[in-house]
């Protein structure tokens, strides 16, 4: 770098993720041995992107309530919302792209502006928490809860990673069907899928 300006370390990750991703450096890095990762959380350890395609599964439905949304499977849906089919708000070519673009822009802190966006660490923590709020009833559907977990322990593989530290609250899990998993029942999960 020839100006502290242009050094992307010292510069806001969220302005700079992409660039610091195409670098020499971090291409260097990406290949070298990493060791461990020593607090992770379960529902934080995949790209977001993942995330954002678990939205086009089957039965996965929306509800818009006073302006927030909310994710959950479901084989029927509950009447606490008025959900509504995901898949099928899609094909509404009218609605699609704003629909996609408000559900991206809700789990994620990527902006164009985060400065603006998140003055304090205060503003940046909420966003931070909603962005859990609004994903994990999604996550917590087992097969998806059991792919999350899955893509996450890949992920780290192929970053060069040899040893995970996993944080968990082991949350219910649910089925479409509305069978339930205690958190003994969700550890044997975790059991299931790392072998």
């Amino acid at each position: 770098f020839t100006h502290p300006k242009s050094f992307l370390p010292a510069t806001n990750f969220m302005e700079v993720i992409e660039k610091i991703e195409q670098s020499k450096v971090f291409q260097i890095i990406k290949k070298l041995p990493k060791g461990a990762v020593l607090h992770a959380h379960d529902t934080a350890i995949v790209h977001s992107d993942w995330v954002y395609n678990v939205t086009f599964r089957d039965n996965l439905y929306i509800c818009d309530k006073n302006g927030e949304l909310s994710l959950h499977f479901f084989d029927n849906p509950t009447d606490d919302c008025d959900w509504k089919l995901l898949s099928e708000l899609r094909a509404d070519e009218k609605i699609a792209d704003a629909l996609n673009a408000r559900i991206k822009q809700k789990m994620t802190m990527v902006i164009e502006n985060p400065e603006a966006a998140y003055p304090d660490v205060d503003s940046a923590w909420a966003k931070f928490m909603d962005i859990f709020i609004f994903i994990t009833p999604m996550l917590t559907y087992r097969p998806v809860y059991e792919d999350h977990y899955y893509q996450g322990l890949k992920e780290l593989y192929e970053d060069n990673v040899f040893y995970l530290e996993l944080r968990s609250t082991l949350p219910p899990l649910y089925e479409l069907d509305g069978t339930t998993y205690d958190p003994v029942e969700v550890v044997g999960i975790y059991q299931k899928v790392t072998k």
